[in-house]
């Protein structure tokens, strides 16, 4: 991304959800438009991966809480475990007993996501990715459906990306999910007011519009910053 095209990915994604930014995200990490929303959730995770990775670097800084102290825990992730893993066949479709299933999509997720039905959300989005059925009875029992995520899961295992942790201080071990999409809004974001301050700076000494500033490198941007600032 240029300094104008991040500027604008954080213009168009402050009015979108964090599910609607992540598919945004995958169009600018080099996934058509069109295709964008219809990737499985773990290659749309490997195009943010490819983005954040590009423009902030792969190594990712983050922290969560344990679940059972509530100790603050820092972590390290290496996008490379994402980026560089074997690729899915969009169109695949996973066998479940007498089910066929597409792996779970952005699209289907907001579909499932939106829907009035009483069905569970888990319910609603093995229904959006339902391919084939050798009869015509819908609806699962918990163990179907625990059986099913399982499979989809096995299928595609960057559609949720779990970190395991041990907390040094109660011993106590869980998985928390990393969520991409938030951390690399987070950058943008940050980025976003960085430049928003150096086009006001710069504006404001020399007169120039916020097409000039953004035109310049990052390196002659900053090289003017530090003069204005003296």
């Amino acid at each position: 991304m240029t300094s104008a095209e991040m500027l604008s990915f954080w213009e168009t994604g402050s009015r979108l959800s964090p599910l609607d930014r992540s598919v945004l995200a995958a169009q600018l990490g080099g996934v058509p438009a069109s295709q964008a929303a219809d990737l499985p959730l773990g290659e749309r995770n490997r195009a943010v991966a490819r983005l954040y990775s590009e423009h902030f670097g792969r190594e990712l800084k983050g922290f969560t809480q344990c679940t059972g102290c509530g100790e603050k825990l820092e972590f390290d992730f290496d996008l490379r475990q994402v980026t560089d893993a074997p690729a899915l066949e969009a169109r695949a479709l996973v066998n479940v007993g007498r089910w066929k299933f597409r792996l779970p999509t952005s699209r289907a997720l907001a579909l499932a996501l939106n829907s009035g039905e009483e069905a569970s959300a888990g319910q609603r989005l093995l229904e959006q990715c339902l391919a084939e059925c050798d009869d015509a009875v819908l609806g699962w029992s918990e163990e179907e459906m625990a059986v099913i995520e399982e499979k989809l899961a096995e299928a595609d295992a960057l559609a949720e990306i779990l970190i395991d942790f041990k907390c040094p201080e109660c011993g106590a071990g869980f998985e928390d999910a990393l969520d991409l999409g938030s951390f690399l809004w987070s950058e943008i974001e940050a980025s976003a007011r960085q430049l928003f301050d150096d086009i006001h700076l710069l504006a404001s000494a020399y007169g120039w519009t916020e097409d000039e500033v953004l035109r310049l490198s990052a390196a002659r941007r900053e090289a003017y910053v530090r003069r204005v600032l003296g």
